[in-house]
């Protein structure tokens, strides 16, 4: 049967040529799709390894349940203040006992005045300048304006304002992670700092402020707009944001990522203090998060940690709600994933669309040998030994061309999986877009400030650039989708053999 398929492969050489050519279409074609979606799936598993390995523990957004108590204020008045389990330290502590829990990232935030420094502007600015314009050409407006607008004073505090960021980790802080943020100057502040903090080189350069260099954070009285506390903080880290963020009068200072400030836990603790000593008359919460990332060492097992950390029990539901961290799927693995997916769909629609013009060829092909197939019924060769020399002749050019194919098609795939990367990225990055008075008016008004408030940045954290490899896995498969096909074809072709016999080979389709 081998010298039979042999002997004809040299006989018919043109025929083999036009083979050659159709299986190498084929077998180029599913080389280039499937080092495409190998490699890719390699780097959306390494994101995922990467980032995909945490989980965070907060309270419920709106908490309702108890206990709740009512403490008296420093203008003896009494406020209903919530005094339950919180995210804290020791929670952290216990959680952090679980088997497979590498590491953790702990977060909350305030706000601070930075009177020595300058913030990038934003719609505190324009309603004072707006204020400050009215107050020009009419001097009673002050006292004529409605009581629920801020006075001047409190538009101009409020463009000292900004927000205070605390992490036991910046390096571990969700935007630096997802690339976000990128460090660029100085280094991250850590659990052991003590009055140290981060800025963005946008602040930097409007202020000329640089690693080294120190300011003062204060707390304010918005009732009589004096200074309750202050620290001084100096700056260990410059970053970078890498995304989009559009600035506008419906942006206001604090909202600004330039000017937030991140800080450590010991400076957001001492501010916290100043706010809660101004506050209430004697009362003092202790420090708690606002949330907790936690990292375990194995992607594979985060289900099952996550399992057994909420049956803690110190995890009560009332109290704390665990969640996938799944920043990264937002920016980073759905490229990936959509490229996946454009090759998947490439890649089948290639296979079937062979598959059909071998049928036809391999038809064709079969019948145009009726004789021959005759002449092998009559020697008393089986049907489907006939059929096994057929595909024998077939694999071993599917063979030839996989050998040339395999040879070109990682450049090609290369070419071609980094340009869709490219345009996958790029389309995912926000679009820089500029909102119209109306538009802004409407987002105001119905309460959807996310797209214009969020970091609207390339927050992308996978690869730029792909190294597209034909490995042993992918020639494996690209062996069996290529004999699948071929014995499917041929199959399909020489079905009538084994409805005739020698005789009638002979004269219906003579």
């Amino acid at each position: 049967m081998i010298k039979r398929a042999s002997l004809y492969l040299r006989r018919k050489y043109k025929r083999t040529i036009l083979l050659l050519i159709l299986l190498f279409v084929l077998a180029f074609s599913l080389a280039v799709g499937l080092s495409m979606w190998g490699s890719v799936n390699a780097a959306a598993q390494d994101v995922e390894r990467r980032l995909g390995t945490s989980f965070i523990v907060k309270m419920p957004d709106n908490m309702t349940a108890g206990p709740f108590e009512m403490i008296e204020l420093n203008d003896g008045t009494k406020e209903q203040t919530y005094v339950g389990p919180r995210v804290d330290q020791q929670l952290v502590d216990r959680i952090m006992q679980a088997d497979g829990i590498s590491s953790y990232q702990a977060e909350n935030f305030t706000y601070a005045c930075v009177d020595e420094i300058n913030l990038i502007e934003g719609g505190y600015a324009s309603a004072l300048e707006k204020e400050l314009k009215t107050l020009r050409e009419d001097p009673d407006w002050e006292e004529k304006k409605p009581g629920h607008m801020l006075s001047i004073e409190d538009y101009r505090l409020a463009t000292r304002m900004t927000t205070i960021y605390a992490s036991s980790s910046t390096e571990l802080f969700s935007y630096f992670r997802t690339g976000a943020f990128s460090l660029i100057d100085g280094r991250h502040v850590t659990s052991q700092d003590s009055h140290k903090v981060m800025i963005s080189d946008r602040l930097a350069e409007k202020n000329d402020l640089g690693v080294g260099d120190t300011f003062i954070l204060r707390m304010r009285d918005w009732k009589n707009e004096t200074v309750t506390g202050k620290c001084e903080v100096e700056v260990v880290g410059i970053f970078c944001v890498n995304g989009y963020q559009p600035i506008n009068d419906f942006v206001f200072e604090n909202d600004i990522t330039y000017n937030w400030i991140l800080s450590d836990f010991e400076t957001y603790l001492e501010l916290w203090n100043i706010s809660d000593q101004n506050y209430y008359l004697n009362y003092e919460k202790s420090l708690y998060y606002d949330s907790v990332t936690f990292f375990v060492e194995d992607a594979e097992r985060l289900d099952e940690i996550m399992a057994e950390v909420q049956d803690l029990d110190v995890m009560d539901p009332v109290y704390y709600t665990t969640v996938r961290d799944d920043t990264m799927y937002k920016s980073t693995v759905e490229p990936l994933n959509s490229i996946k997916t454009l090759v998947l769909i490439a890649v089948a629609a290639i296979a079937i669309g062979c598959l059909i013009v071998l049928c036809i060829v391999f038809t064709m092909w079969i019948r145009s040998r009726r004789r021959e197939i005759a002449i092998y019924l009559s020697l008393g060769i089986r049907k489907a030994e006939i059929l096994g020399q057929f595909i024998i002749e077939a694999a071993v050019v599917a063979v030839a061309a996989s050998v040339v194919a395999f040879a070109v098609c990682q450049p090609v795939a290369d070419a071609i999986g980094n340009s869709m990367l490219s345009t996958a990225v790029a389309e995912a990055a926000p679009e820089e877009k500029v909102y119209s008075e109306e538009e802004l008016y409407e987002l105001a008004v119905s309460g959807d400030t996310t797209e214009e408030f969020a970091l609207d940045s390339g927050t992308y954290a996978g690869p730029e650039y792909i190294d597209f490899q034909f490995g042993l896995a992918e020639m494996l498969i690209l062996v069996a989708a290529e004999f699948l096909i071929i014995i499917a074809a041929i199959c399909k072709g020489g079905s009538f053999i084994f409805k005739l016999q020698p005789r009638q080979i002979m004269t219906t389709l003579s």
